[in-house]
């Protein structure tokens, strides 16, 4: 998946557009830094010949940076 791709699926996600946007008062979260935890998880799978799944949940996106908390 191409940035390109991944900037083009998520801009019209409502749910995830108003977390990164500062959900109830809530700072903004940082949107290039998401998206580049999306390429890189992205280029991860690809890298992993035969992946059948991964879950990365809760992905945490503060003002400056985003990071998986938990993934399997």
């Amino acid at each position: 998946t191409t940035r390109a791709e991944i900037e083009r699926k998520t801009a019209g996600h409502k749910i995830l557009n108003a977390l990164l946007d500062g959900y109830r008062g809530a700072p903004a979260g940082d949107r290039k830094a998401f998206l580049d935890a999306v390429e890189g998880i992205s280029r991860w799978a690809v890298a992993c010949n035969g992946l059948l799944e991964a879950d990365f949940n809760p992905v945490m996106v503060s003002d400056s940076a985003a990071y998986a908390v938990d993934a399997r």
